[in-house]
């Protein structure tokens, strides 16, 4: 551990010390999110290890890391010892696809930190096996996702000779009220404000080993960019199955605002999106079904849904004494009271207070179906 360790921990200084991406607008530095990754990787090898004791490695991550600002420059690691990195990546991740459940997170973690030393010129090279890990994982993933029990529409909207798009959604989405509820069509539709009509064709499918839609689930924003990265050919994996398709033809809507959010899953670092401001969006964001809205403090007001605990949702994160299962965002709360785009302090705010994925046993009381929370 200690050699991969040095090895990645050498990445992350470099990155550091030396030239970075590019920064998108409102999204966590990419120095969080590397050392989330690293972090990560490092107790995902250490639990395969059989190390059972709770173990984080980010104060050893980041002392190493704040030792290296004093330096101008780092000394790039040789090309033995990157070969090195990335088989020992390639072997952790043989590893987690023979392990049961889902290892589709731990993976992800992987290939971000691989793409990540894509953009490094001096990791960026056919000779250390990095290109190799990359196509592997991007060809696992998807194969892994296509056997999940979950529900997406390929969403097209628009017709071959004005504005169009595609878009990959959860659900199954066959109406106008759905597709309205869309970033697709939100973007579409604020891009292109003269068009009175749209057409769209909605094609819903489900995933499984089973040709037979049992137990089902509506894809996650997770779910969904995996798919994404593929495209659709993962339409024509023998696990993904077509369950029915529609034809619409609706009137643009006039006056339904977009707002900026900000989305938190478990396991996933914060992102900003944008939504309508309509009942159905809001509820698609959570999960589907009743969702219940808490003001935090700064005029935020975050948004979960109300029956998270009971449906057995997913652990997401701590707030006050209680924790919040299932998907969240936070939106911002105008005077009046109703929801409006979060302001840069507000993003910025929710972005560093829950900057960090929590890791759960499933034992927590506070997992019990009860609720007390506090602001920020």
């Amino acid at each position: 551990m200690d050699k991969i360790f040095e090895g990645l921990i050498s990445y992350a200084i470099e990155r550091q010390n030396g030239a970075e991406r590019y920064q998108p607008l409102n999204t966590p530095p990419w120095s969080v999110m590397r050392r989330l990754w690293i972090n990560g990787i490092l107790c995902g090898m250490a639990e395969l290890n059989g190390e059972t004791m709770a173990l984080s490695y980010l104060e050893r991550i980041d002392h190493r890391l704040d030792q290296a600002r004093k330096s101008f420059a780092a000394e790039p690691l040789p090309l033995n010892l990157q070969k090195y990195t990335i088989r020992c990546l390639g072997r952790y991740t043989a590893e987690l696809e023979l392990c049961s459940g889902d290892p589709r997170e731990k993976l992800m973690q992987v290939y971000n930190l691989l793409e990540d030393m894509v953009s490094h010129l001096q990791w960026s090279n056919l000779s250390n096996g990095l290109y190799p890990l990359m196509g592997h994982l991007e060809s696992i993933l998807p194969r892994l996702t296509a056997l999940q029990p979950i529900r997406f529409t390929r969403l097209l909207i628009g017709g071959e000779k004005g504005p169009n798009g595609t878009a990959y959604v959860s659900g199954a989405v066959n109406s106008p009220e759905q597709v309205m509820a869309t970033k697709l069509y939100t973007e579409l539709s604020a891009q292109n404000p003269m068009v009175e009509k749209w057409p769209a064709i909605c094609v819903t499918y489900f995933c499984g080993k089973s040709d037979l839609p049992i137990s089902l689930r509506n894809a996650t924003d997770f779910d969904l960019k995996i798919i994404q990265m593929m495209g659709d050919r993962f339409l024509d994996m023998n696990e993904v199955h077509l369950a029915g398709s529609c034809e619409l033809y609706f009137a643009a809507t006039k006056g339904v605002s977009a707002m900026r959010i900000l989305k938190v899953e478990p396991g996933q670092i914060p992102y900003e999106k944008e939504i309508p401001n309509t009942l159905e969006s809001i509820q698609a964001e959570v999960g589907g079904g009743l969702f219940q809205p808490l003001y935090v403090g700064e005029g935020i007001v975050l948004c979960c849904n109300e029956e998270g605990k009971l449906n057995g949702m997913e652990p997401n994160r701590r707030l006050g004494n209680d924790i919040v299962c299932g998907p969240f965002f936070l939106v911002g709360d105008s005077e009046s009271g109703n929801f409006v785009s979060l302001t840069d302090d507000q993003l910025a705010l929710g972005m560093e207070t829950f900057a960090e994925p929590e890791q759960f046993t499933g034992d927590e009381p506070e997992l019990e179906p009860w609720m007390e929370f506090y602001t920020f």
